[in-house]
Formats: structure tokens, C-alpha cells, sequence
């Protein structure tokens, strides 16, 4: 196979399985709207005070923001949110992350030696697993999805 061909099956594919993310309003997933939440609040608390926040008010009774969830795919969101809503952002980080990831793994594949054919299965089949797709898709871990 061609590495045009692969990378345009495992895009399309890709997009198959993410189209209900892209719908409008706050995607799919149980944890969503909170991490979605520590995005916005990020935005909120740093165009008002320019630093970043250790304490959420909003959320609960009061939060520690970043003590219990790692805080590098929020950053990354808070970053998106500059250019983009902070919703569209947050898609668009967790579809990156499922494309790029099937990627690295048919490069990683092909380094180690495996065919061409087998590579590509190796980044299909990360794509079709349920483990993968259902962190978005059903529980909306956001961070682990970006991990």
C-alpha cells in the first residue's frame, strides 16, 4: 500500500467514527461538561486575573483545578481557545489525537519491521477498538484521550 492510500483510509475512517464529536453543542461523553469546564474556567479566570488558577469556586463546593487530573490537555484547550471556541477546540484536540495516535502506531509498525499491510491494520485497528473510541465517544475522558 501506498502511504497516501493508508493515510487517507485511516483519516477517512477517522472521521467516520468521530462524526457524532462533530455535531453542534457540547459533545458526547459522560465526563465532558467537566472537562469542558476546567477549559472554560481557565479562559474565564485568566482573562480576569492573567495568571493561572490553583482553585475552582464554580465547581463542587471548590476545586483544586489540576491536583487530580493532568493538566497539559487543558492547557492545551485554553490554548485553542485564543483562536477558536473553546468547544470546536476541544473536538478538534480530541480528533487530532485519535488520527495522530493510529499514525504514530503504523510508523512505529513499519519501524520495527512489520509489512506495509500490517502496519496499516496496526493503526486501523487502534481506531476501531472500543477502549479508544468509547474515551470520547461514551465516558468523554478528555485527558486520557489526549494521552
Amino acid at each position: 500500500m501506498k502511504k497516501y492510500i493508508v493515510y487517507g483510509v485511516l483519516f477517512l475512517f477517522s472521521l467516520l467514527v468521530f462524526s457524532p464529536m462533530l455535531k453542534e453543542g457540547i459533545p458526547p461523553g459522560v465526563d465532558t461538561p467537566a472537562h469542558l469546564h476546567k477549559i472554560w474556567f481557565l479562559e474565564k479566570y485568566f482573562e480576569e486575573h492573567h495568571k493561572f488558577p490553583t482553585w475552582d469556586n464554580y465547581w463542587y463546593g471548590g476545586f483544586t483545578v489540576f491536583k487530580h487530573y493532568p493538566p497539559l490537555s487543558y492547557y492545551a484547550g485554553f490554548i485553542k481557545s485564543f483562536l477558536i471556541d473553546y468547544i470546536i477546540g476541544y473536538k478538534l484536540l480530541l480528533f487530532l489525537s485519535y488520527i495522530i495516535s493510529a499514525l504514530i502506531l503504523y510508523h512505529l509498525a513499519l519501524r520495527i519491521g512489520l509489512e506495509e499491510n500490517y502496519s496499516f491494520l496496526a493503526g486501523f485497528f487502534l481506531l476501531a477498538s472500543y477502549p479508544i473510541i468509547s474515551n470520547f465517544g461514551i465516558w468523554g475522558r478528555f485527558p486520557t484521550a489526549i494521552a
